[in-house]
């Protein structure tokens, strides 16, 4: 069988990890590099549920973070549709959310659960510009 960016992606994102940053941080980047995303850069911020990464995308300061099998969230300064898009097929499912935050990121969200209440906290929070439901 051929190890494709949707089979790496379960050892990340739809089962824990485990707790060693390095290998969180190579399970993620591996699925992307797979992917043919190669220009995000990253350290682990937390090696435990909640999961954190952050560096840059694109040259442009960016974050990801996670929580297994519930849900993902990117921050970024740069364009990062490409990366979305990746995202989006390695986890087989689109975005639930778009939106600016009050330090200029703009913020895309994927929600496997209670979608409709994280989208009533963003689009009724004025911290939150543009926001737009996407799925």
């Amino acid at each position: 069988m051929t190890i494709t960016p949707a089979h790496r992606a379960i050892s990340w994102f739809y089962q824990d990890p485990g707790s060693v940053a390095y290998d969180i941080v190579e399970r993620v980047r591996l699925t992307l590099w797979d992917a043919r995303i190669m220009n995000f850069w990253f350290s682990a911020d937390s090696k435990k549920a909640p999961y954190k990464l952050s560096g840059e995308f694109n040259s442009a300061p960016a974050e990801m973070s996670w929580q297994p099998a519930k849900w993902m969230t990117v921050r970024t300064k740069a364009d990062a549709s490409s990366l979305v898009q990746v995202l989006s097929y390695v986890i087989g499912v689109e975005p639930t959310l778009q939106y600016g935050d009050a330090d200029d990121f703009t913020v895309v969200e994927w929600r496997l659960q209670d979608a409709d209440d994280r989208w009533f906290d963003v689009s009724g929070n004025p911290v939150y510009s543009s926001a737009k439901r996407l799925d």
